[in-house]
């Protein structure tokens, strides 16, 4: 009884002992931020694969006031395509006890959908679960590495967690269980079969290392190879981390193992050590990269420090996660550990040896980069140059300074095409004279569209007055606020409102070409519901900035991403510019179908009789008349992003800045249901003013006593002369 009551007690302690080291984070973040962070630490995720560890920890919370039911990432996690549900450690999870202390008692099915699981506070400790790739931030529970006894194992000796297991480990184990081909698998496995304890198994990891990047070579699925092999090298840092922990000590405080593909450095480096520690690798005589980490990074604890070279890993990562360069230099791993510290307030130096000679490129950037990981984005990453500077470059070896570590690399950008900067200030005069030009045309047939709907109610006059009002305001607005990068909710919002005015003003123009075909080839049905025409120019605008928004601020970096750098515009670089592209180039495409039916339908209406030169000066005239009422001139601003020259871009930006002015001629002044509306109220307002003066006083006459306003009249033969001039000329 008493041994049964001591197993008890001794269990008891080491549990509470083990709760008791759980750092609780109140910080919201993502699933995969929550692991990496606990990495930074020498921690992981909190594995709770039993009801005592979930009591204890229950009992822990209220001790930290913490508010009720907050929620906490925890290191679970479920491959939907799988079924398979494991903790952090690598053990496969018991589905029996996550489903009994689940928060809901019938837990919402998400099939073939990839889970993290956190933990909910309320009456009693509960699992929850939440789609990894969302946007989902909550707090997070790490706990320390620990090689105790489960306190509900048996007599089995089997550690609860292994080494330090962190991000890297955990990542690569369910990105790997989540449709990665048989390499990785193979790989995975081999590494998780490893014993870090093992005085070999450093060098038995690099030669599986080896064995994994040939087997690459001969996969021919370039997307595969890329994530395969980015995700290979979590699995190599990770067990080189956990080697570390269990073989080097103040005797045996350094190892180094390679071959043709990687380099690994393992080292032990004492606490208070004043000097900067340095890893070079090096092909023979020639060093290919170095890393200098500060001393700073020592003086408080002993530091496991892991350093990894891959020699060819840039052969199979392309441009992986950059899509305006290429790698440059051999991918240099370098991390230490135990680390509070994520951004170092003394950056650590690199120097790469190049590739190639830059001088090959005619005009290229060398850029200073390293991997993020997000397991958003396609890639699962991108290169990034936060916290990274280039110090000095000559044409073999480039200097970097970074303030944290990770994977680094250097990229070669290929400049594009620079645009002479006087053309530059040409077509931004051109640009703002020739909109303030369509905004005067574009008032103007605002007014006389709005008389002309009061007269008549005609369809067409929605239509061109909705399309000039939808103009004027988008324009209105890039004049105002195109260049308000100064605020980044303002430039956000002035962006938001000209892609929505904008694909407003195509929608309209698109009901103008369906009009068009209507009226010439429909004869008989040319009717449309304005309803509907309203329905779709103000509702599918909506939807298509609402989408976007949200898609951006739903990834990383978050909805800063979908304006430009340089004006409040959409952005070009994660192809958010595509959303307001895509409907012009579709529209502009319809209406110019609809356009070439109409103008064959107009030629074939000449008489037979005619010559060419006139069924030449009839497509002609329709072209003027119809192209930037149809839209069709944005097309030229396809040509132009696929010809980049300075040609395209004049004659781009001369037609649609002047759309409005275009649209004034053609549909407004020469329009002769306008002419006439306008006829008519100017009579109107005469006859007013000439009744208005006759009430004011007696009316003189003239010697022959003629009245004078009867005098002021038109004849008859004047008013016919005027009713002659309302049409327009043919020629």
């Amino acid at each position: 009884m008493w041994v049964a009551f001591g197993f008890v007690l001794v269990s008891y302690v080491a549990g509470y002992t083990e709760a008791s080291e759980y750092s609780i984070h109140d910080a919201k973040t993502l699933w995969s931020a929550a692991a990496e962070n606990c990495k930074r630490n020498a921690s992981l995720l909190v594995v709770l694969d039993s009801q005592y560890k979930l009591d204890q920890l229950a009992n822990r919370l209220p001790s930290q006031g913490n508010n009720n039911r907050n929620r906490y990432w925890i290191g679970l996690v479920y491959n939907g395509s799988t079924g398979q549900l494991f903790w952090s450690s690598g053990v496969v999870a018991d589905k029996v006890l996550i489903t009994n202390s689940s928060c809901r008692k019938h837990p919402r099915a998400l099939k073939q959908k990839d889970l993290c699981y956190l933990v909910k506070e309320g009456h009693s400790i509960c699992f929850e679960k939440q789609e990894c790739n969302k946007n989902h931030r909550y707090g997070y529970i790490c706990q320390p590495v620990t090689n105790r006894v489960s306190p509900t194992t048996s007599s089995s000796p089997a550690p609860t967690v292994q080494g330090t297991t962190s991000r890297h480990n955990t990542a690569a184990k369910f990105n790997a269980s989540v449709g990665f081909t048989n390499p990785l698998s193979k790989f995975s496995s081999v590494m998780s079969s490893l014993n870090p304890k093992d005085p070999f198994s450093l060098k038995l990891a690099t030669n599986a290392f080896r064995g994994f990047a040939e087997s690459l070579k001969s996969n021919r699925d370039k997307r595969e190879r890329k994530v395969n092999l980015i995700y290979s090298t979590q699995l190599i840092e990770e067990f080189a981390f956990r080697y570390a922990s269990f073989n080097l000590n103040s005797t045996n405080n350094e190892e180094r193992t390679e071959n043709e593909h990687i380099v690994i450095q393992v080292s032990l480096v004492p606490k208070g050590y004043r000097q900067n520690f340095t890893f070079t690798g090096a092909k023979g005589v020639d060093e290919e990269a170095r890393i200098t980490l500060p001393s700073f990074l020592f003086q408080t604890k002993e530091t496991i420090a892991v350093n990894v070279l891959y020699r060819d890993l840039h052969e199979f990562l392309d441009n992986l996660g950059s899509r305006e360069g290429k790698i440059h230099s051999v991918i240099l791993g370098s991390d230490v550990g135990p680390s509070k510290q994520k951004i170092f307030t003394e950056n650590v130096t690199i120097v790469f040896h190049t590739l190639e000679e830059k001088g090959k490129y005619k005009k290229s950037r060398l850029d200073c980069a390293f991997w993020q990981w997000n397991n958003s984005l396609p890639d699962n990453g991108s290169w990034s140059g936060d916290g990274c500077s280039l110090v000095k470059s000559n044409t073999t070896h480039v200097v970097c300074t970074c303030n944290h570590l990770t994977n680094f690399a250097i990229l070669i950008n290929i400049e594009k095409q620079e645009f002479p900067e006087e053309h530059k200030k040409a077509l931004s005069y051109m640009t703002y004279i020739g909109v303030g030009i369509s905004l005067l045309g574009e008032t103007v047939t605002f007014i006389a569209y709005f008389l002309l709907l009061c007269s008549s109610h005609d369809q067409q006059s929605h239509v061109h007055i909705n399309l000039v009002a939808t103009l004027a305001v988008a324009q209105s607005i890039f004049l105002a606020g195109i260049n308000a990068t100064h605020n980044q909710v303002l430039c956000i919002t002035v962006a938001a409102l000209i892609h929505y005015f904008y694909l407003s003003s195509f929608c309209w123009m698109l009901i103008e070409g369906v009009m068009l075909y209507l009226l010439i080839i429909e004869v008989y049905n040319t009717e449309l519901r304005l309803r509907l025409c309203y329905l779709f120019s103000l509702g599918f605008p909506s939807l298509v900035v609402g989408g976007t928004l949200i898609f951006a601020s739903l990834n990383e970096p978050g909805i800063d991403q979908y304006i430009n750098k340089n004006w409040c515009w959409l952005s070009t670089e994660n192809y958010y510019i595509w959303s307001f592209a895509g409907p012009v180039v579709v529209i502009s495409f319809v209406n110019m179908v609809v356009f070439c039916i109409v103008v064959k339908e107009m030629v074939n209406m000449t008489s037979m009789q005619s010559n060419k030169l006139s069924r030449v000066k009839t497509t002609v005239k329709a072209c003027i008349v119809l192209f930037p009422l149809l839209g069709v001139t944005w097309l030229f601003g396809l040509l132009s992003m696929i010809n980049f020259s300075v040609t395209s871009q004049y004659i781009f930006t001369l037609l649609n800045s002047l759309q409005g002015l275009m649209i004034f001629i053609f549909h407004c002044a020469r329009n002769t249901e306008v002419k006439l509306v306008w006829s008519n109220k100017l009579q109107r307002m005469k006859k007013r003013a000439c009744h208005f003066f006759r009430i004011q006083g007696p009316s003189q006459t003239n010697v022959s006593g003629e009245n004078i306003s009867d005098k002021n009249k038109p004849s008859e033969v004047e008013l016919s002369r005027r009713k002659s001039k309302i049409a327009p000329a043919d020629g």
